[in-house]
């Protein structure tokens, strides 16, 4: 077939084994079998690939947001004041976020055994007190506060 002067190539099953496109240019199909190789399996790749880009984004910024606004919950309480007593070692804590509670290795004045108290969990402004009873005096090096963000359930 011949048109100006041009003649286009037909379909020829028989010496490639496949249909061959009329008028293909042999530079354009072996680019797009290059990029094919580069992507892996084509275009099959390419959409598994975009589709799991989109569920990564739409993760993100859905749960993103959760992150962001559970971030600042995570400040401690400042600012305590101990004040020691002869059986009591309470705990006021004026700044931050979060409960405590005071502590205190208790010993026994006679037999020197030796026991820990713990105050109650209170939240910022609170006293917390942790008494060590009768015949009990408190230790001058172990006592303390225990600081959280969150009021466990044993307290």
């Amino acid at each position: 077939m011949s048109i100006y002067g041009l003649t286009a190539r037909k379909p020829h099953r028989e010496s490639y084994g496949h249909d061959a496109d009329v008028g293909t240019d042999r530079q354009t199909e072996r680019a797009k079998k290059v990029r094919e190789r580069e992507n892996g399996a084509g275009h099959r790749l390419s959409t598994a690939k975009r589709v799991a880009v989109s569920l990564t984004l739409a993760l993100i910024s859905t749960f993103g947001v959760v992150t962001v606004t559970a971030a600042p919950a995570l400040a401690l309480p400042t600012n305590c004041n101990a004040t020691p007593g002869t059986a009591t070692y309470g705990v006021m804590c004026r700044g931050g976020t979060g409960f405590y509670r005071a502590w205190t290795k208790c010993i026994h004045v006679n037999s020197g055994t030796t026991k820990t108290a713990y105050g109650n969990g209170v939240g910022i402004g609170g006293y917390s007190k942790a008494n060590c009873g009768s015949n009990y005096r408190i230790s001058k090096t172990n006592r303390g506060v225990t600081k959280t963000n969150y009021l466990p359930p044993n307290w």
